[in-house]
């Protein structure tokens, strides 16, 4: 098939449409004019080789879509019109040849579920966090890492106080405590100390939660209300953002662990 017949712009009272496995390359402007569409699969067609998105720009369907399927299209880069769907809650892009997920997805504060298993993409969207109150799944990409250390709370990180960096400076550098001159509070808060699963610095009431997720099984979830992560891997507790950055050592390390090395890593860290 071509193209999409003209007779379709008269279905003003259609909810659902699926045009799969049609070859199609263009989608007519009509589509974006039925009234009440809220759900459209194009999947399985070709639309990824042509760069006239204007049907998704249309008030009606910016307004009242809200499920969007583009699986198995060929699509090298997400387009801006998707990104500017006023009500989109579920985005299918499994199986296309995506490199990147630009950052204005964090804009579309409806979005809930996204999809984008099966593509090119090597390097993690680490730009999309934090998010709040979403699933993403992006299993089979071919990352350069086995692993990613992914932000696990929504929330801004939290600044250390003057008093949380005093008792770090102490704690790294080993400094001696007067145990008989300081009060026992400060005793007790320095006897609180937790240390960063990537450098091994000291922390108190200040860290970023982080989860480990192996590769394969790139599944994300942020439930609602909790602004924590669910899915694979397991918490670590980081002193600062900058030991989430994927250039550290850390992952090179894991990288380049066998199964055996990282079942003893696992043990020693639990």
């Amino acid at each position: 098939m071509d193209c999409l017949p003209q007779a379709l712009a008269g279905l003003l009272n259609v909810v659902h449409l699926e045009i799969i496995n049609c070859n199609l390359i263009t989608i007519p402007v009509f589509i974006g004019d039925l009234p009440k569409l809220s759900v459209l699969v194009l999947a399985h067609n070709k639309l990824g080789l042509q760069e006239n998105w204007d049907f998704l720009s249309r008030p009606h369907i910016r307004q009242n879509l809200a499920i969007l399927d583009l699986q198995d299209n060929e699509l090298h880069n997400l387009p801006k019109e998707v990104v500017e769907l006023d009500e989109l809650a579920i985005c299918l892009l499994d199986d296309n040849f995506l490199e990147t997920l630009p950052t204005s997805l964090k804009e579309m504060h409806g979005l809930s579920v996204l999809a984008a298993c099966n593509n090119m993409m090597r390097i993690f969207p680490y730009n999309l966090f934090p998010l709040d109150e979403f699933a993403l799944d992006l299993a089979n990409n071919p990352f350069t890492s086995r692993y990613f250390v992914i932000p696990n709370r929504s929330q801004k990180y939290k600044v250390p106080s003057l008093k949380e960096l005093a008792a770090r400076t102490v704690v790294d550098y080993r400094l001696p405590v007067a145990t008989r001159i300081l009060p026992r509070c400060v005793m007790e808060y320095l006897q609180s100390v937790q240390f960063c699963a990537i450098c091994s610095g000291g922390y108190f009431d200040s860290f970023v939660a982080c989860r480990y997720v192996p590769r394969f099984r790139v599944y994300i979830e942020v439930l609602p209300g909790d602004g924590y992560l669910h899915g694979p891997g397991f918490i670590l507790n980081l002193c600062s953002r900058r030991c989430m950055q994927p250039e550290l050592k850390f992952c090179e390390l894991l990288n380049h662990l066998t199964p055996e090395q990282y079942d003893d890593w696992i043990k020693d860290m639990f």
